[in-house]
């Protein structure tokens, strides 16, 4: 279910961006954006976030994430058998990020650029705790533990905004705690004000065209 309405808000964001796209009025140093991704990983299934972008003066970022990501269990016993039923465990890592970070514009066109950002974030961690054999189940009967590590992120962004307020996202990311690290990349849709009149290339103050 969480896949579907995925997929709908990424479609309602790109009818959106195109809608609104002559429409939209930039600041001439800031902007503000709304980020869709799912990506894969050294997980289980494909992962999903959605984050809140802020830019000051084209150059500082400041972002709000939320990212959800399933995964199997890692601590299982060697001599655990899969369930017939399919009712093996499923671990599942729930975070709310905030991150901070440096923008670099790429191209004179302002339509690349690296949003490279770290930060921590509150983690709900659904553990699956194996217990001792069950002779009945000729296997390891377990059950689900919640727990709550701090998580560092590392998530260095490749941005297109390909138009003023709709463009692509490539996004490696890094998720470290106690319970876990997870690694993978994510590819992605940014709408929002995406581009501001005046940007920095490499330190230099550049005015659009558009």
């Amino acid at each position: 279910m969480k896949k579907i309405v995925f997929v709908i808000l990424l479609c309602n964001s790109i009818h959106l961006a195109n809608a609104q796209n002559e429409a939209l009025t930039f600041d001439e140093n800031h902007f503000i954006y709304l980020g869709l991704q799912g990506g894969i990983g050294n997980y289980y299934t494909p992962s999903y976030s959605i984050d809140l972008n802020y830019v000051y003066k084209c150059k500082y970022s400041a972002k709000l994430l939320y990212s959800e990501i399933d995964s199997k269990p890692k601590d299982y016993p060697n001599d655990h058998r899969p369930f017939k039923q399919g009712l093996d465990p499923t671990e599942n890592l729930r975070t709310l990020e905030l991150l901070v970070g440096r923008v670099f514009n790429l191209n004179k066109a302002g339509t690349i650029r690296a949003n490279l950002s770290a930060g921590v974030g509150y983690a709900i961690y659904r553990k699956a705790v194996y217990e001792r054999w069950d002779f009945s189940l000729n296997n390891y009967p377990w059950h689900y533990e919640d727990r709550h590590p701090i998580t560092f992120i590392l998530n260095p962004k490749i941005e297109f905004p390909l138009t003023k307020g709709w463009g692509l996202v490539i996004s490696p990311m890094v998720k470290i705690n106690n319970q876990r690290v997870f690694f993978g990349i994510e590819f992605g849709t940014i709408v929002g004000l995406l581009r501001a009149r005046k940007y920095y290339y490499y330190d230099k103050a550049i005015e659009l065209s558009k």
